[in-house]
């Protein structure tokens, strides 16, 4: 039983990147073999198992044959006769199939360490195309690598483009498509991810609403396309969840009528229900899409109207929303103005007014004899009444 270092880990060290996660390789040995030493079995789908003592993944050499659509259809098939260059050939791209011995000897049978060398992400062979969630990963791969020269093979993407156009992505199933497009969204290059899926269909066919309006002229700057002023609103933020409230909220940057404001909302509610987006994260890209656009006009929005983005937000009992939609405020407000994320005036006098809002208490009007509604009532004229006031400080100002 031989047990080599594969994957992430061995092209990462080879780059130079910290290691966090190591994964080994079991050639000549079985599950019996494994479990007889303490090893714990995970999963179902694959013969994988933890250390008794590290707890990192060893997983026996294995070979897989297509059996049916989508990222599960293959039939696995994990025998002590499996070579390492068998068990190598399955993986995506030939720098994730580079594994290392003990000795450190280095075994790549499929040049991996050259494409390293190259900045190059390329696929192993035709057997790519047998699992979608690929065109995926692959894109994920270019947004972590971008800032370190990487590009994809134009075979490789001339591939992810066919197996688009084959519909072979329509056999991904939602969870998994969010899944690689958070990932995708948290790497250093949140923009390439997106870059990507659009230039090889998968965007169209995945997120058919940031398609439609990334290549649109920016509603109030027609000479920049949405595309670009979004590729620089996601540089300004480094959360995923805000990156992808960024995006959807770029569904309506190519029109400045209330109108198509509606049909935004209605088709980002869509995208979020069609990815099975977490509630958290969909709530954030609601709130951009329908409030970011209001919150840069502040100044001259309506009391009544801040009064229900307050509520909205859910401000009144804690913090966390209302930071999130500002940090989503700030880097569309810097991208639109090319000026420094710390000169959001408009966040400033949000929070002055939260700050206002929260000041108003119910002891007066219980006081008064008021019950019930009456007295949520009263509290809302008083808050509005106290952003009147407050946005009267910022015209004087």
């Amino acid at each position: 039983m031989d047990i080599y270092l594969v994957g992430g880990a061995v092209r990462d060290a080879l780059l130079g990147l910290p290691v966090i996660d190591r994964d080994w390789l079991v050639v000549g040995g079985t599950a019996d073999e494994l479990l007889a030493q303490g090893f714990q079995p995970v999963g179902q789908d694959f013969p994988v198992f933890l250390h008794p003592d590290t707890h990192e993944e060893y997983a026996l050499a294995r070979t897989e044959r297509k059996s049916g659509h989508g990222y599960k259809g293959f039939s696995v098939s994990a025998m002590p006769t499996t070579t390492i260059e068998e068990d190598l050939m399955r993986r995506d791209l030939t720098v994730n199939a580079i594994a290392q011995a003990k000795n450190g000897d280095l075994i790549d049978p499929y040049q991996g360490v050259a494409d390293l060398e190259k900045r190059c992400l390329r696929h192993i062979s035709e057997a790519f195309s047998e699992d979608p969630l690929r065109v995926l990963r692959v894109a994920r791969f270019a947004a972590r690598f971008h800032h370190l020269g990487f590009t994809i093979a134009p075979e490789t993407l001339a591939l992810m483009t066919q197996m688009t156009q084959d519909g072979a992505l329509s056999y991904l199933v939602a969870e998994r498509v969010w899944q690689e497009t958070y990932r995708g969204l948290s790497e250093t290059s949140p923009w390439i991810y997106i870059d990507t899926l659009q230039h090889c269909g998968a965007l169209k066919a995945l997120m058919p609403a940031w398609d439609a309006a990334l290549s649109l002229p920016l509603g109030h700057d027609p000479a920049t396309t949405v595309k670009q002023h979004v590729a620089l609103s996601l540089s300004h933020c480094d959360n995923a969840e805000q990156r992808f409230a960024l995006l959807c909220y770029s569904t309506q940057l190519a029109s400045l009528a209330d109108n198509d404001q509606n049909a935004a909302l209605q088709a980002i509610g869509e995208l979020c229900q069609s990815l099975k987006v977490p509630n958290k994260a969909a709530s954030l890209a609601m709130l951009c899409t329908q409030w970011i656009g209001r919150c840069h006009g502040l100044a001259g929005c309506p009391p009544e109207q801040i009064l229900t983005l307050i509520n909205q937000l859910g401000a009144l009992k804690g913090d966390e929303p209302l930071q999130a939609f500002l940090a989503c405020c700030r880097a569309d407000f810097a991208a639109q103005t090319q000026q420094h994320l710390a000169s959001y005036q408009q966040g400033v006098w949000l929070l002055a007014c939260v700050a206002r809002c929260r000041a108003v208490n119910s002891a007066p009007f219980v006081q008064q004899g008021l019950v019930g509604k009456a007295i949520g009532q009263h509290m809302d004229t008083a808050r509005i009444m106290a952003i009147t006031e407050e946005q009267q400080t910022w015209v004087a100002s």
